[in-house]
């Protein structure tokens, strides 16, 4: 599931401000009248005397009030549009930081990915092994198929990047190098200064990102996942294949299991794109 968290309508507010607005329309109309008033009053004063004048005299209080009434009602309109403002800074952040995934709202530490999709549709494959995926137009490798899972669900989700089987950073065809070649974007982190890459520190991983990465402690990138979000921590949480369940060791056979995984081992993060071709 993917949709945006519709955190606020302004039809108050809206409201509030244009009663406000018709308000003071009718204070001006009032005013215009006792305008009129005291002029024609002033013009009979030759002829009635003292009493055009207190009559006058009336209405000049009168449109003081008025002239009152229409700074207050200024100022009310004033704190509406500054609580709208402040209304509309929160309901742009808050669509920043909230999705919703399996109909509950979920947090995350970044704005909603365009990814984000392939990051919720991920959570229907935790549990599943190599061979729960007979409708795959490729076939798994029986021993080492994490980045099968990743082309199968790319694929999955509309990106036609060419199928890869292969998640080494020096191989041409595998999946991190195809996604490259084809346009999606690359950000390095921290394990890709072993190959001479600076990392790109600015970078905050994003929901859908391919995520390359060293899981088994030696020199060299060896598995691959997706990213479901950076916790803002110095890790990311990713869902993976052919990796091990929680709390257990590597079984020999692999599972899609949700990880959390140190930037320190991640060689980078490549983001798909839709607007790519397969080679």
């Amino acid at each position: 599931m993917n949709e945006q968290v519709k955190t606020g309508s302004y039809d108050k507010f809206n409201d509030a401000m244009s009663t406000v607005d018709k308000v003071n329309s009718d204070i001006e109309g009032m005013k215009t009248k006792v305008t009129e008033y005291c002029n024609s009053l002033n013009n009979e004063s030759v002829f009635m005397g003292p009493i055009c004048d207190s009559c006058v005299n009336v209405f000049g209080k009168l449109k003081s009030m008025l002239d009152i009434d229409t700074e207050n009602y200024n100022t009310i309109k004033g704190y509406l549009n500054n609580s709208l403002t402040n209304y509309q800074d929160a309901d742009a952040k808050a669509m920043k930081f909230l999705s919703i995934k399996d109909n509950k709202i979920i947090e995350t530490t970044q704005p909603i990915s365009n990814n984000q999709t392939l990051a919720d549709s991920l959570y229907k494959e935790i549990g599943k092994r190599s061979w729960d995926y007979s409708d795959s137009p490729n076939r798994f490798h029986s021993g080492e198929w994490c980045a099968d899972f990743v082309s199968y669900m790319l694929r999955k989700n509309g990106y036609n990047y060419k199928w890869s089987s292969y998640c080494g950073e020096k191989e041409s065809y595998s999946i991190f190098h195809v996604m490259k070649e084809n346009g999606a974007k690359i950000h390095y982190d921290q394990f890709a200064t072993k190959y001479g890459k600076k990392p790109d520190t600015d970078y905050v991983p994003q929901a859908g990102d391919v995520c390359l990465l060293n899981v088994d402690s030696d020199s060299s990138v060896d598995h691959v996942g997706i990213v479901i979000k950076d916790n803002g921590d110095g890790t990311v949480t990713t869902i993976e294949g052919n990796t091990s369940k929680k709390g257990q060791g590597y079984d020999g056979k692999g599972i899609v299991e949700e990880k959390i995984r140190s930037k320190k081992d991640v060689y980078g993060y490549a983001t798909p794109s839709k607007e790519t071709y397969a080679t």
